[in-house]
């Protein structure tokens, strides 16, 4: 599976001719950008990029569902599993990863980054959130150490890291 490579090769598409590789492409009317869904190989996937060039990405956030059923073994056991991928395999972002919370009540675990960036006054973070050993979201948030409130900012990828983003959050999505 290459589930990265299908999604960098059309956007390349999308950029070189300016027409949509495919019809899931869709201006995302709110505040710009584009939302991309894809399914391949037992994976739903929908990403939100804001902007793209033959370079980088946007992104504000990847979500995946696997579409087979959720895992037979302990929930909690195949979140600490995931989580624990995530660890692992995504070590190439501005931070690296640790499990914050498993949620045995709503079947869900929260992995952020280990050391927030700080800008100023701000903390800037990623976040995968899992949930019922079959569904992730990532985005990248700016915390107001002020206010308390955070918002989604897109994380900037080069091609090579989105890629192997989306397909290690592919893998993650799959383990059971």
């Amino acid at each position: 599976m290459n589930l990265g490579r299908t999604i960098v090769d059309k956007l390349n598409a999308l950029q070189q001719t300016g027409a949509p590789g495919w019809a899931s492409l869709k201006p995302n009317g709110k505040d710009g950008g584009y939302v991309i869904k894809e399914q391949m190989d037992g994976i739903d996937l929908q990403i939100e990029i804001e902007d793209f060039d033959k370079f980088s990405y946007m992104v504000k956030a990847i979500a995946m569902t696997r579409q087979q059923a959720p895992p037979s073994a302990p929930l909690k056991d195949v979140l600490l599993r995931q989580s624990g991928e995530i660890e692992k395999r995504i070590t190439y972002l501005l931070e690296g990863f640790r499990l914050v919370e498993i949620d045995e009540v709503n079947g869900s675990a929260q992995v952020r980054s280990l050391t927030p960036y700080k800008k100023g006054d701000e903390r800037l973070y990623y976040e995968v959130l899992l949930r019922s050993g079959n569904n992730l979201t990532f985005t990248r948030y700016r915390k107001q150490h002020q206010t308390g409130e955070r918002e989604i900012v897109p994380s900037h990828l080069t091609l090579e890291i989105f890629e192997r983003l989306v397909d290690d959050l592919a893998a993650v999505v799959q383990l059971l």
